[in-house]
């Protein structure tokens, strides 16, 4: 269909579209419609390049990737009555940033620096903070975690990140 509203002129489009074969029901078509700006906006405000990322992990490392880029295959491709995009998005967005965390190595926290102020605990704090390091990395794994880290922060505007780095050539990596 898309090829042949594609190759039609201004003046025959609508016929195109109206000689059209649609292989879905009506209701299915209403859904749609009725949704198309709230699909339009799920489909722009997904982080594509998490997806990817998680694509282009190896399978031993990411078992769970593969079912989870199936979510989103399935999302994309069933009626929306079926699998409503907007929130197998972002079920499936979820999953691939929890998994995507999982991979980074945690590490013991740093000792606590003690402020002269009594001041009492942060909520971050009171909430626990994640923390982990990763060593010897390259740039796609960099990115990858740049990225995760990105969505975190966009997504909790209470979260503060600290961030200590080392660049070395690979002849020193100790």
């Amino acid at each position: 269909m898309l090829h042949s509203i594609a190759e039609a002129d201004q003046d025959t489009v609508v016929d195109v579209l109206a000689q059209a074969h649609i292989a879905t029901s009506a209701a299915a078509m209403g859904r749609v419609v009725e949704h198309a700006a709230d699909l339009g906006r799920a489909l722009s405000n997904t982080p594509w390049a998490v997806f990817d990322t998680l694509h282009q992990l190896p399978e031993e490392r990411t078992p769970q990737a593969p079912a989870i880029l199936e979510q989103v295959r399935q999302a994309l491709t069933r009626d929306e009555h079926v699998v409503p995009l907007a929130e197998a998005l972002q079920t499936a967005q979820s999953a691939a940033l929890g998994l995507l965390a999982s991979l980074v190595e945690p590490v013991a926290p740093a000792a606590p620096q003690r402020e002269p102020s009594s001041a009492s605990p942060t909520p971050a704090r009171l909430r626990g903070e994640t923390s982990s390091s990763r060593h010897g990395i390259r740039i796609q794994d960099a990115l990858a975690l740049f990225d995760t880290l990105r969505q975190a922060l966009e997504a909790d505007a209470n979260l503060l990140l600290d961030l200590d780095w080392r660049l070395y050539p690979k002849s020193r990596n100790p």
